[in-house]
């Protein structure tokens, strides 16, 4: 059985500016064609799909469902260590990054690509934007 591990990043405020809104289905269609990205969805936090970008092999769906719950599950965890507040959480498995994230009522999921490091700066830029994004 594969070693998996997770990080929380602790919360901070944007620090990028965002120019105009534009579509969550654009934006997550650029998030999930990022180099080092396999895909990309966006759901509501009550687990529907609202966009996906690829994710081969994978069903959006399912993430979109199971997605907000991993994600509220570890933050209430993170909550009762009293580590803080978390903006994202990336766990591996099997050596593979899955980020989640929330940007506004949204629920961000992207798998990364095996080794290759998430790149972090053009995530950070694209969530803000989806933060204002239009459906």
């Amino acid at each position: 059985m594969a070693a998996s591990s997770i990080e929380i990043a602790p919360a901070a405020a944007p620090i990028f500016e965002v120019e105009g809104p534009a579509s969550i289905a654009d934006l997550v269609r650029e998030l999930g064609n990022l180099p080092g990205v396999d895909g990309a969805i966006a759901s509501t936090f009550d687990g529907f799909l609202v966009a996906g970008e690829r994710l081969d092999g994978f069903s959006h769906q399912s993430f979109a469902a199971f997605g907000p719950q991993m994600f509220n599950r570890l933050l209430q965890y993170g909550r009762e260590l009293q580590l803080g507040e978390a903006r994202s959480l990336t766990i591996y498995f099997d050596q593979k990054p899955i980020r989640l994230f929330q940007t506004g009522r949204l629920l961000v999921v992207i798998a990364g690509r095996g080794l290759e490091p998430l790149p972090d700066i053009q995530i950070e830029k694209l969530a803000a934007k989806l933060a204002q994004a239009k459906t």
